[in-house]
């Protein structure tokens, strides 16, 4: 359905949220990969729980996180990741959003994580600051 992105036209997103609610691993990747070819944002919210990443995830594991933020990257969505980067998330999916976020180089990403370093203990605090350094690194344009 999304293979071809000149034919995307008229593509429901159905099908590919559908697959995200499917157990096996390689339809949610599949669901993940048409998501970002429809290009869509308004899908960001239900691809988020897919970038939860943990320090102990290796090999494997790591695809679907790794696809959900690239296509969350594709899709531009700085607002539902800076959503998600709220010391009320799991660590997991703080880590997954922050991940998406190093990579959105855009002064709406600097300004969200500079607001959200008011809140949260420090090791929450120092995530973003490190998040903020790696957005920066190439970029200081941004600040």
């Amino acid at each position: 359905l999304a293979d071809r992105k000149a034919q995307l036209k008229g593509v429901s997103a159905e099908p590919f949220l559908a697959g995200l609610k499917s157990s096996n691993p390689r339809v949610q990747v599949q669901a993940l990969i048409g998501l970002r070819r429809l290009g869509k944002a308004d899908n960001a919210k239900a691809v988020l729980p897919f970038a939860a990443v943990s320090a102990e995830m290796t090999g494997a594991a790591r695809i679907i996180p790794h696809t959900a933020v690239q296509t969350l990257i594709e899709l531009r969505a700085i607002d539902a990741c800076l959503d998600a980067v709220d010391p009320g998330s799991s660590p997991a999916q703080v880590d997954g959003a922050l991940w998406a976020l190093k990579n959105l180089h855009d002064p709406k990403t600097v300004k969200g994580l500079t607001g959200k370093l008011g809140s949260g203990a420090s090791g929450f605090k120092q995530k973003i600051v490190t998040a903020l350094a790696e957005n920066l690194g190439d970029h200081p344009d941004l600040i």
